[in-house]
């Protein structure tokens, strides 16, 4: 997998934080520095945690030499990863469309407990997305550090974009993160 893939999954596996960010930012009455690195490094910290979680839960399948690329059983993993793939574009796409209203009330700051619910509601895609991708046998260290860094740039992006154009902009981005799943799991079958 080429780093430019790499870089779009991860792009992918943080719309859900650049989305959230988006509606924190659209509540911020002016945006502070010092903040805006702790949310995004927490948020960012956290999605990168629960990624290597579901990337080393399946572990066992190497050790019993079910990976093999040469067998059926390898056929059957990349199968199973594109369906992952499939399932949270269908998800990203389910939240694009949803749009709810959001009553956008200024806070002074963004809250941990805000914080805290934003990265456990946004571990859950990297958290599949990690099981997924231990299926096409990637290098996980070098795919934690860029999801690490493009989710914590995403975070970032997400409080500028909602401070300056409001919340509306999430159903656009839940967009984007389903075409580029669903483009990933094309690429698993045919590859």
């Amino acid at each position: 997998m080429t780093s430019l893939q790499i870089i779009l999954l991860s792009f992918a596996i943080s719309i859900d934080s650049l989305a959230l960010s988006i509606v924190d930012g659209a509540m911020l009455p002016r945006i502070k520095p010092n903040e805006l690195l702790k949310f995004s490094l927490f948020i960012s910290g956290w999605q990168t945690v629960t990624f290597m979680i579901g990337h080393y839960l399946i572990p066992f399948s190497t050790q019993l030499g079910l990976m093999n690329q040469f067998s059926t059983a390898s056929f059957a993993y990349r199968i199973l990863s594109a369906v992952i793939f499939i399932s949270l574009g269908l998800m990203m796409l389910k939240k694009g469309m949803k749009n709810d209203y959001i009553n956008e009330k200024r806070q002074p700051f963004i809250k941990f407990n805000r914080m805290v619910k934003i990265s456990v509601f946004t571990s859950f895609d990297s958290f599949i997305a990690g099981i997924g991708l231990y299926f096409t046998g990637i290098q996980i260290r070098k795919t934690s550090i860029l999801l690490f860094l493009v989710s914590m740039i995403s975070v970032m992006v997400g409080i500028f974009i909602g401070f300056w154009f409001g919340y509306e902009q999430k159903s656009k981005v839940y967009g984007i993160g389903s075409i580029i799943f669903f483009i990933f799991a094309v690429n698993i079958l045919v590859k």
